[in-house]
């Protein structure tokens, strides 16, 4: 697949513990943070 992944990202704020999956937004829904403070975690396998 040329190096894209098949599988959704998964993004945690850093300031508010705020999770979103797929496109990571300009600013923290919950918080305001700016998407600088998003780390990418690993996607739960359930």
């Amino acid at each position: 697949m040329d190096g894209e992944r098949a599988e959704p990202l998964l993004w945690t704020c850093t300031a508010c513990g705020y999770h979103v999956e797929g496109e990571l937004p300009e600013k923290c829904p919950e918080c305001g943070a700016d998407r600088g403070e998003f780390e990418e975690v690993p996607k739960p396998d359930y």
